[in-house]
């Protein structure tokens, strides 16, 4: 039997919202895997975001490692997925960020975000990022395979690299769909559903349609067409 998104009625309440707004069907998709969405910056991103991306690689290397210019060609890139892809005419990506999302390292990343487009409030998510996220053996923190861009960084089994590799990672959802010329990604933290995650209630939908609506996140979008 194919598995069922949880996210799927987070998808349909934003399809509904957009269709109000603009008088344009939209369609979506979750899990959405594009080939453009890679685990490391490319090298036309390293171009465009040069300074900030190298600067924010060293700061969550604890300044050990670099970022080199050609990376993208050096390292096999892997690919990322959206939890959600809203498709043409209005292609953004819209992310659903659990727990693990908020700590320190995420916090750093989001210090590199002046003057980039973004489709959320950039001060309320700092906010939330106020948690720390200690070393552990455990799924969310240590790495199961080894990537080059975050080794092992601590002395022992406690370890921290896949809380860092997943806050730059984020930091590349935030920035590759602007470098290809789609719209801004749009983030929906945990907390507006009474941080539940799964069987979302009607309280819960409206509470999303409510944060999307006060924010104007999906407010002056750029209609396109391009395909999914």
């Amino acid at each position: 039997m194919e598995k069922v998104s949880k996210l799927i009625p987070i998808a349909m309440r934003i399809v509904a919202l957009l269709e109000k707004m603009y008088n344009e069907k939209a369609t979506y998709a979750v899990e959405y895997k594009p080939d453009w969405l890679t685990c490391v910056p490319t090298n036309k991103m390293l171009g465009n975001y040069s300074t900030r991306l190298k600067e924010c690689y060293s700061e969550l290397t604890d300044n050990k490692l670099d970022l080199i210019e050609g990376i993208a060609t050096k390292l096999k890139p892997g690919q990322q997925s959206f939890d959600i892809w809203i498709d043409n005419p209005y292609n953004f990506a819209v992310e659903f960020d659990e727990k693990q999302h908020f700590n320190q390292f995420r916090l750093k990343t989001l210090n590199y975000y002046s003057g980039i487009k973004i489709g959320y409030d950039i001060q309320y998510y700092k906010e939330l990022n106020d948690k720390i996220s200690n070393p552990s053996t455990g799924g969310f923190t240590k790495l199961r395979s080894p990537d080059t861009l975050f080794p092992e960084f601590l002395i022992g089994d406690k370890q921290d690299n896949r809380t860092r590799q997943r806050a730059f990672r984020d930091m590349l959802k935030d920035l590759m769909p602007l470098d290809m010329g789609y719209n801004k990604t749009i983030r929906i933290p945990y907390h507006i559903t009474s941080k539940r995650i799964k069987n979302f209630t009607e309280l819960d939908l409206e509470n999303v349609s409510k944060y999307l609506l006060k924010n104007e996140i999906l407010k002056d979008l750029k209609l396109t067409s391009s395909q999914l």
